[in-house]
């Protein structure tokens, strides 16, 4: 049964947006819960089409959750930088937060519940080259990938006959969004190739990236509404090579735009990798909806007439750092 009304928090950001146009595209009814940190600009061309409710998570009222078929909740912290930022409130939002919302959620009478978490939990201070499945033991650390674990644990352990849940540890996002970032390993990559037409390898490019296309990370949520299936998902689309992936990049934009990129690889740096596998969800039935140089394509076409890509709205560390100056290590 397809359910028709779907609260989303966070869909005013980079993979909520895009979710968004893809809910309304097959019919859908939506509530949107966003903060406002960076603005609702990404939703203006489809403001008529939805509810939205600007507002914190951890004081989103019970009223927010009623006549939700399924909720996907996206809110939250969503990168290393942020969270080391403000470790405390990452964890207030990340933890505390997606409790509230889970809590309301469940006695509200909601069906579907899925969670879009991260396979930094992956992620130690001493990788290696072993591809990771959702059986792995992880034993995360750092803030951001502690806090995703935990918000995990809460989402899994509400899972009953009546709410069920799911958890995608979502690969590195890439591709355009109405609330573009360019702070994502292939997004960085492809704006320095565009502004400098140059690309730079941190450790030489030798780190793995679990990578997962924007429009895949959309579809899968909706997959996840609409199909039997629960419980924790890789969603990843490739395991690649960072000096590699420059390499496909350069390939790409040559080919199609005949744009000479050059690559300099230097060892500085923090060496962030891990492999992840996607197979689960794939023997499930989840397929990517299209291929990588697509996604390139778009984000280089939409290079060529976008306007100050520096801005701070298009990194989410700066945006906090404009917002909360004075942070105090909250």
């Amino acid at each position: 049964m397809i359910m028709r009304k779907i609260l989303v928090t966070g869909g005013s950001g980079y993979i909520g947006s895009v979710l968004i146009r893809r809910l309304l595209e097959k019919g859908y009814g939506i509530r949107v819960l966003d903060i406002g940190f960076f603005g609702h600009e990404s939703l203006h061309d489809v403001k008529d089409k939805i509810e939205l409710v600007e507002g914190d998570i951890r004081l989103a009222g019970k009223d927010i959750f009623k006549g939700m078929s399924a909720v996907i909740h996206l809110a939250g912290f969503s990168n290393d930088p942020t969270a080391e930022y403000r470790p405390k409130e990452n964890f207030s939002v990340n933890v505390d937060g997606t409790r509230h919302v889970v809590n309301f959620a469940k006695e509200s009478g909601v069906e579907k519940f899925v969670f879009g978490s991260s396979c930094s939990v992956y992620y130690t201070t001493n990788p290696d080259n072993m591809e990771k499945n959702e059986d792995h033991f992880i034993t995360p650390t750092v803030p951001y990938a502690l806090s995703k674990h935990m918000a995990e644990d809460i989402v899994l352990d509400a899972g009953d006959a009546s709410f069920i849940p799911v958890v995608f540890r979502k690969g590195t996002v890439y591709g355009l969004s109405p609330r573009m970032r360019y702070d994502l390993v292939v997004n960085a990559l492809l704006k320095d190739a565009f502004t400098s037409k140059k690309m730079i390898l941190h450790q030489g490019g030798r780190m793995w990236r679990p990578l997962l296309d924007i429009e895949s990370a959309a579809s899968a949520y909706i997959y996840a509404i609409e199909h039997d299936i629960s419980g924790i998902f890789n969603l990843v689309d490739s395991n690649v090579l960072v000096s590699d992936l420059a390499d496909r990049i350069c390939a790409i934009l040559k080919e199609i735009y005949n744009e000479d990129i050059s690559i300099e690889k230097i060892d500085v740096g923090v060496a962030r990798s891990y492999r992840v596998s996607g197979d689960k969800l794939r023997q499930h039935g989840f397929r990517p909806p299209r291929e990588f140089r697509k996604a390139i394509c778009e984000m280089w076409d939409d290079l060529l007439k976008r306007g100050d890509i520096h801005h701070e709205k298009y990194y989410n560390i700066r945006t906090f750092e404009k917002l909360f100056p004075n942070h105090s290590n909250n």
